[in-house]
């Protein structure tokens, strides 16, 4: 059998999206990703055949995830894990503690879990369940709870910024 190959370079500096009926560059996009990332994941290649949702989702990502701002970056990937953890999805899992641990987490959090993580992320442990299982029954005192919560340790409580 002969195998026929295309001589040409494929061109991904101008890839028509057929979704968002403009061209991309899904080269420039792709360079991006690996550098922040040092790879490319599975889903975000799957997501090449949607460039203008890829660039989306990598957007959404960078400022949820990788910017400092309120919560440190480690919280956030840590408050990931424990989400993605209710519904055991070892995939998303292992990204987000690979992801955790290249940002300086503290591997004993991966180890021992809530038991070893700052008291604030241990007494948000209830509500990211009823976030997983049962939403509807969150209610403002949940979030009242979080905000004021135990008198004996402020530094457990949750600030309103935060919380959001």
């Amino acid at each position: 059998m002969k195998v026929i190959r295309k001589t040409e370079h494929f061109d991904l500096s101008q890839v028509y999206d057929e979704h968002a009926k403009e061209h991309m560059n899904l080269q420039a996009l792709l360079d991006k990703i690996f550098l922040t990332n040092g790879r490319l994941f599975h889903h975000e290649k799957i997501l090449c055949w949607f460039p203008k949702y890829l660039s989306h989702f990598v957007e959404t990502s960078e400022v949820l995830m990788n910017r400092e701002d309120v919560l440190p970056i480690t919280w956030k990937y840590y408050i990931a894990i424990m989400a993605v953890s209710c519904y055991d999805c070892e995939y998303l899992v292992k990204i987000l503690e690979e992801q955790f641990l290249l940002y300086g987490g503290d591997v004993a959090w991966l180890m021992h879990g809530l038991k070893k993580a700052d008291k604030k992320l241990e007494r948000l442990g209830e509500l990211n369940e009823l976030l997983a299982f049962k939403p509807w029954i969150i209610s403002a005192s949940h979030i009242e709870n979080m905000v004021k919560g135990e008198e004996k340790d402020q530094k457990a409580n949750w600030s309103i910024p935060e919380v959001l």
